[in-house]
């Protein structure tokens, strides 16, 4: 039995129309930070930011770790997301919150 809960309606609906249940459930799992239209997740080699306020479209983009900070970023498809997501375990994240 499925013990997952239902994350759909944490997405935004331009954010669900691009991806199915399960593929929801891995971004919910795991992001580090995350909003209604704003999904943000780090893995051992990639920082992606998954966005559905700013243009007509979900955009994603992926920063590649291993080339350092000072380089842009780039907009990938959904195939390409899901292939570097998988590929590199999710880092562990401690949260905490700022007043």
């Amino acid at each position: 039995m499925d013990n997952k809960p239902d994350v759909k309606e944490l997405f935004h609906d331009k954010i669900r129309a691009v991806f199915t249940e399960e593929e929801l459930w891995e971004i919910y799992r795991d992001s580090c930070l995350a909003a209604f239209d704003v999904y943000v997740i780090f893995n051992h080699r990639y920082f992606f930011e998954i966005t559905a306020d700013y243009a007509d479209q979900v955009e994603i983009y992926c920063l590649d770790l291993t080339e350092g900070y000072h380089t842009d970023s780039e907009l990938i498809d959904r195939g390409e997301f899901l292939r570097r997501l998988r590929a590199h375990p999710a880092r562990e994240i401690k949260f905490f919150e700022v007043t």
